[in-house]
């Protein structure tokens, strides 16, 4: 059985050290949003085109190796990229390196050496989630088998991947919920051997929510 967590960005009440946010700049291009190839439906946010200029806000003492913001992608770290790589993690693209056009620091203490940053694009796995299994509630039920997605999403219990159908991405999203990232136990391993900073774990059977 393989297991799954979903990756999020820590609460505000975390007292997190590495907090870290970033929002694209004023004059940021955005391209077509992706849509899926069997039913039409949106499946992720307008595409961020280059160049990639972003503000980013350090909330923290020591800056993050993952940046979390608005959008489905996100930035990473030297530190984070060369960890990935070591490893063979799969399922980033692009890793363009990021221009930052302002750095906000909510503490006396923040970070005054800043890590290079880079923008990826989460892969979107073939990975299934199991709407029943998974107590989904949507306004209208879904009705595509691509994309899975219903109307309205109004609550969900857990996530419960179908077996078989992930295609072995360490981070992707899964058809069914977009906007959240979801990962694998060898990223899971991985982020605690080397202490990524910044980023919340939970173990998918237990990741449940309401809108």
């Amino acid at each position: 059985m393989d297991y799954f967590y979903a990756l999020n960005k820590p609460s505000v009440y975390d007292n997190n050290p590495y907090d870290t946010e970033f929002l694209d700049a004023n004059d940021t291009i955005r391209g077509d949003a992706p849509t899926c190839n069997t039913c039409g439906k949106y499946i992720g946010c307008l595409q961020w085109l280059p160049p990639i200029k972003v503000e980013i806000t350090f909330w923290g003492e020591e800056p993050g190796d993952i940046v979390f913001g608005t959008g489905d992608d996100l930035l990473v770290s030297d530190r984070f990229m060369s960890f990935y790589r070591k490893h063979k993690l799969k399922g980033l693209s692009g890793f363009e390196k990021v221009e930052i056009a302002k750095a906000n620091r909510k503490k006396r203490k923040g970070p005054r050496i800043l890590p290079e940053y880079y923008r990826v694009v989460v892969s979107m796995s073939r990975a299934l989630i199991d709407l029943q299994a998974s107590g989904f509630v949507h306004e209208r039920p879904a009705t595509c088998p691509d994309c899975n997605l219903g109307g309205l999403l109004k609550t969900f219990d857990r996530i419960i991947i179908t077996e078989g159908s992930w295609s072995g991405e360490d981070l992707f999203y899964a058809r069914g919920l977009s906007g959240t990232i979801f990962t694998s136990q060898r990223f899971y391993d991985i982020f605690h051997e080397h202490e990524i900073k910044n980023g919340v774990l939970i173990e998918a059977s237990q990741y449940g929510m309401t809108y």
